[in-house]
């Protein structure tokens, strides 16, 4: 009994204290919600505007898949299945390290000089290979592009998961590979149409000129746009973590 009636003082108790103190705690879903209602309107921009540049960079490597560039040395050069093969051998083992080696030059020029800085030279060894008269000259440039032409692939998804809101990431890369996957498609149609028009090394040079224009416009938009961990450290801490 004497349990029974302490029970209603307890929670008598417990019940003016919390009526005077009383604690608002918002819904999680209003606090995102007006966060991103916040931030929607220059996120969603700059969302949709990387998505236009990196879908114009894939449809133009989209232009040279490698069964067309394959065949337009064989066809160029005379060159055998055998040689063909260990040519796009060493270029996919020159692509691999240079995804490695990319993270390492990211850290000393930052992200968008790297991918701008690399694949410039890339686009213009490829146009170089349209034009060379021998077969060994050819292999070399293309040997070059694949070194350089692959570092933008870990940078350009870094780059891009960071100057958004975390809550934000998804849709980057959600729209960013929808936009890639739609402009890709009409890739081989265009390239064998350029071939039949022009001539078999119309590909090759569209497809450079193309990236050319696509990195000048990242560098001269997002030039200024620095990713977090780039604002935040000086160059005594990128040279440091570049070691």
């Amino acid at each position: 009994m004497a349990l029974l009636r302490l029970e209603p003082v307890l929670i008598g108790s417990c019940t003016e204290k919390a009526q005077l103190t009383p604690v608002a705690i918002p819904h999680p879903w209003q606090f995102t919600r007006c966060r991103m209602d916040h931030d929607s309107p220059y996120q969603l921009g700059r969302i949709f505007t990387l998505t236009g540049l990196f879908s114009v960079d894939h449809f133009a490597g989209s232009l040279i898949l490698q069964s067309l560039v394959a065949y337009w040395f064989y066809t160029r050069f005379g060159m055998e299945l055998e040689s063909l093969a260990f040519v796009f051998f060493f270029s996919q083992l020159l692509a691999g390290i240079s995804l490695w080696l990319a993270a390492k030059l990211a850290n000393h020029i930052g992200l968008i000089n790297t991918i701008v800085f690399t694949h410039i030279p890339a686009s213009l060894f490829l146009i170089v290979v349209a034009f060379v008269p021998t077969a060994w000259i050819a292999v070399l440039f293309w040997q070059l592009r694949s070194f350089l032409g692959q570092m933008d692939v870990p940078t350009r998804q870094s780059y891009t998961m960071s100057v958004v809101q975390p809550n934000e990431r998804v849709a980057m890369a959600g729209i960013s590979s929808v936009g890639r996957s739609i402009s890709g498609t009409a890739g081989p149609s265009v390239a064998t149409a350029l071939w039949s028009a022009l001539s078999a090394s119309a590909p090759l040079i569209i497809c450079g000129i193309l990236k050319i224009t696509y990195d000048l416009s990242l560098y001269f938009m997002f030039r200024n746009v620095k990713p977090p961990q780039e604002v935040q450290k000086g160059p005594d801490d990128i040279a440091e973590e570049a070691l």
